[in-house]
Formats: C-alpha cells, sequence, structure tokens
C-alpha cells in the first residue's frame, strides 16, 4: 500500500479530520489518504450521497482511487477543489515534509473555511458559509 501516509477523514461529524457541516454530507463521508511521495488516494465510506469527480461538467462516481490535485470533487451536495483538502492536510499536519502532487495548486490567498474544521451551515440562500458569519453570497 502507501508508505509514511497521512489518512483524514472527511465528513459531517465533529469528529472528523475535515468536517463539512451540511446535510447532504454524511458523517463519515470519504477518507483523503497522502503519501510521501506524493500519491493522492480518495476513499468513499459507503456514504448516502455518494462522493464524485467533476470534470469537464460531467460527475463520474469514485468508491475508491487515486486522484490528482487539479481534481474537482463532490461530497453530497458540496464541491470542492482537491486543492483545498490538500491545503487541509498541511494545515493539519503541520508537515512541511509531506510532498503533496504539486498539480495546479495555486496558493490560496484566504483559508477556505473547511481548512481549519471550522462547522459549516447552509445559508437560507442556499449558499455554505461558516457558522455565525455574513454570507458571502447574500450578506444576510
Amino acid at each position: 500500500m502507501l508508505d509514511s501516509e497521512v489518512k483524514l477523514t472527511i465528513g459531517r461529524s465533529v469528529t472528523s479530520d475535515i468536517v463539512l457541516a451540511d446535510d447532504s454530507v454524511s458523517r463519515l463521508h470519504a477518507e483523503l489518504i497522502c503519501s510521501k511521495n506524493g500519491k493522492i488516494f480518495l476513499i468513499d465510506c459507503h456514504s448516502f450521497n455518494g462522493t464524485k469527480l467533476i470534470r469537464n461538467g460531467a460527475k463520474t462516481s469514485i468508491t475508491q482511487t487515486f486522484r490528482t490535485a487539479s481534481d474537482i470533487l463532490e461530497f453530497g451536495d458540496i464541491n470542492i477543489p482537491l486543492n483545498d483538502l490538500l491545503e487541509a492536510v498541511s494545515a493539519k499536519t503541520n508537515a512541511s515534509d509531506l510532498k503533496l502532487d504539486p498539480i495546479s495548486r495555486p496558493d490560496v490567498p484566504n483559508k477556505k473555511p473547511w481548512i481549519c474544521g471550522s462547522a459549516l451551515v447552509r445559508c437560507q440562500c442556499g449558499a455554505v458559509k461558516q457558522r455565525d458569519s455574513i454570507c458571502q453570497e447574500c450578506g444576510k
């Protein structure tokens, strides 16, 4: 399998390493495994709404597969670029020696709300925002 890997859970549960607080996301939705050699492995943990790869507007269901940093993933109703999840891996592990796949990893000027595991909620307008914060979409 993978050598010297970092394994993170993705889900709605507050015990997940990366919390996606949306009802469409399962408590334990998926696992992200990054190896020191840059391989990225994604496993859907039998989530209710599934994990999908979005490429050229088409969605493909994922059970377990190697991915690249340029992929966009869908967990339930939440679309997240894999780059952002890789930033979460770096933030969670504080491992500067963890070599992540450099493909299409632009610098992220602002931390995304899910990087630190903060609680996300769905606004009345349908956008996802941090709990107790003003929505970027509608201003409420």
